[in-house]
């Protein structure tokens, strides 16, 4: 053993005896270990084994740690004293949040009761500027300083939009009633509150300064700031403004982006055109001596009846004076004897049935038609593909009177003399391509029209094989009806609005049955029979041959929904030979116009 390793026994006994008793390769050492042994005594280093340890330096606790190795070091009475301590600080601080909060309810009260009283003080100011002429200021002074009708003046902006931007008369007068209850609710209840509210905002400060000579008190203020701030956020003034942005909504969602920014425009809302609006409504008042609600009213029912096709515009009035006039009280003793007829017949099957006068048998016939009627489709018949082409060409029907040629009677006398004596229109003052154009109601299952069992087919398989079908919104408004045809009763009867049927609609010859049937409907529903009513049971009870209509203002391309060939069609020309298939060029001419074109053949409906 060298020197030096003896000297490290020597300083580290205890080291070494340790490492001989955890070491007991070095007794049984294997040969190879022996020698690596002999290479470290060689260099003088000790084996692994007895190599000196490395003394790592302890890291101090972190602070987290630190403070609990701190208190367990405190004594018992040190940790009392700090826990003593604590608590005594939040005492204090409770304490002293509760003083605060104390203060600010104690200065809450005290605003309060200094606002209350303001109030109290406006109120009294308010009954005295009111009940009293103010000292040196007329009170006109001061109830000018009221505002306009804010929200009623609204539900005028909202009347000029609709009347310039809606055309659709029934959706125009739809609207016009929600904008009167929006007014009638606004003038009523929201206008006189903000009336209150500004009245107060205005003519409180007014009264201050001119008449008690006062500066504004600080709580008055404070109060007035309030009332407004609650009112428009939260109160009356919120709740009208959703009121209004509700029927705004209803409105402006019928308008394309074109027509809603016409609304929005300065000019309709509070410019030119509120300024002419204004003018014509004054203009009515002093003429016919109305009320501004009224001339509202009056002008809005002139706006909507110009847009109406000419013929229509009297339609209701004459039909009014007809009933009351004497030609109609010789008519119904010398035409309208089919009642007394009815009456007979009813009477036979049902013994106990009263004696229908002209208004009960109206009202019976009123419901049975207007079952008859619902949901059916507005169409017009065309000769043939070649006619239809024509119409495409022209972008329009054209009459009788344009054309001088029809597949039924050419009478362009009796066409211009029924337009006249229904419609109240002078022949020449009404430019042809005005008249009405003829066309007929039907179910619209175009396979079962084809049919030879179909009352709607057979009735106007005369007027050619092709069938159009007009688009129910395009022609919604602008449609009356007769039942049967109207030149075989142009003596005795008048076309009613289709959604308005009646008996002075119904052709003389169709009254009695259609009369009857109506009876032994009514009493079947009464019974609780189910008695369904269609337009081929009101054609076949009534032995006419179609519902006929009128389609007024012109019908032209972009009416049209669909145009379907009738292949199956038989006509009591023995010379004329129906088409079996539409032409290729005119089905794509009508699929690029947006018009569905289809052929019924063998019994089905086929889709071009």
């Amino acid at each position: 053993m060298c020197q030096r390793e003896g000297e490290q026994l020597q300083q580290r006994p205890a080291t070494v005896e340790i490492h001989r008793q955890e070491d007991p390769v070095q007794v049984h050492a294997a040969p190879q270990q022996i020698e690596e042994h002999r290479n470290w005594q060689a260099h003088g280093a000790l084996p692994p084994q007895l190599a000196q340890p490395v003394r790592v330096q302890a890291a101090a606790p972190a602070p987290a740690q630190a403070g609990p190795v701190q208190q367990r070091q405190l004594s018992r009475k040190e940790q009392r004293t700090r826990q003593r301590e604590v608590r005594r600080q939040q005492r204090q601080e409770a304490k002293a949040q509760a003083r605060q909060a104390e203060a600010r309810r104690k200065a809450q009260r005290e605003e309060a009761k200094q606002m209350a009283a303001a109030k109290l003080r406006m109120d009294q100011m308010i009954r005295t500027m009111r009940e009293q002429p103010i000292p040196g200021q007329p009170a006109t002074d001061y109830e000018a300083a009221r505002p306009l009708n804010k929200y009623a003046d609204r539900g005028a902006y909202l009347e000029r939009v609709i009347l310039t931007q809606i055309k659709d008369e029934a959706l125009s007068r739809y609207l016009l009633g929600e904008v009167r209850n929006y007014e009638r609710v606004a003038a009523q209840d929201h206008d006189q509150r903000l009336h209150e509210l500004e009245f107060r905002q205005r003519c409180i400060p007014l009264y201050l300064q001119d008449v008690l000579h006062q500066e504004m008190p600080e709580a008055m203020r404070k109060q007035l700031e309030r009332e407004r701030r609650d009112f428009y956020e939260q109160g009356d003034g919120a709740r009208a403004e959703r009121f209004y942005q509700k029927i705004r909504w209803e409105i402006f969602r019928y308008l394309d982006q074109t027509q809603q920014t016409r609304a929005e425009d300065r000019s309709l809302l509070s410019g030119a055109q509120k300024e002419q609006y204004e003018v014509e409504v004054e203009r009515l008042m002093k003429r016919d001596g109305l009320t501004r609600e009224e001339a509202r009213r009056q002008r809005a029912e002139d706006i909507l009846r110009q847009r109406r096709p000419i013929t229509l515009r009297k339609l209701e009035e004459i039909r009014a004076a007809h009933l009351r006039s004497r030609e109609h009280a010789e008519q119904e003793s010398e035409y309208f004897h089919s009642l007394q007829f009815a009456n007979e017949d009813i009477q036979k099957e049902f013994s106990d049935a009263p004696k229908l006068d002209w208004d009960r048998a109206d009202h019976l016939v009123r419901g049975y038609l207007s079952e008859a009627m619902r949901g059916l489709s507005c169409q017009i018949r065309v000769p043939n593909c070649a006619v239809m082409a024509q119409i495409l060409d022209s972008g329009r029907f054209k009459t009788q009177m344009e054309t001088h040629c029809t597949t039924a009677v050419n009478n362009e006398g009796v066409r211009k003399a029924f337009s006249q004596k229904c419609f109240g229109i002078a022949p020449e003052a009404l430019p042809l391509d005005q008249y009405e154009i003829y066309g007929y109601a039907s179910h619209g299952d175009l396979v079962k029209e084809s049919s030879e069992q179909s009352e709607v087919g057979q009735g106007v398989r005369q007027y050619g094989q092709i069938v159009v079908k007009l688009r129910q919104n395009a022609m919604k408004g602008r449609t009356t009806m007769s039942m049967g045809d109207s030149l075989d009763a142009l003596q005795t009867s008048r076309p009613s609005f289709m959604d308005q049927p009646d008996l002075h609609a119904v052709s003389h010859k169709a009254r009695y049955f259609l009369i009857a049937d109506a009876y032994r409907h009514s009493q079947k529903i009464e019974a609780g029979q189910p008695d369904p009513v269609d337009i081929e049971r009101a054609l076949k009870a009534g032995h006419v041959g179609y519902l006929e209509l009128q389609y007024h203002g012109g019908v032209r391309v972009e009416d049209i929904e669909s145009v379907t060939l009738i292949a199956d069609y038989a006509s009591d020309d023995q010379n004329f030979q129906p088409e079996q298939e539409m032409p290729p060029e005119l089905a794509a001419r009508l699929k690029s116009l947006g018009i569905r074109a289809a052929v019924v053949k063998d019994g089905r409906e086929h889709e071009l």
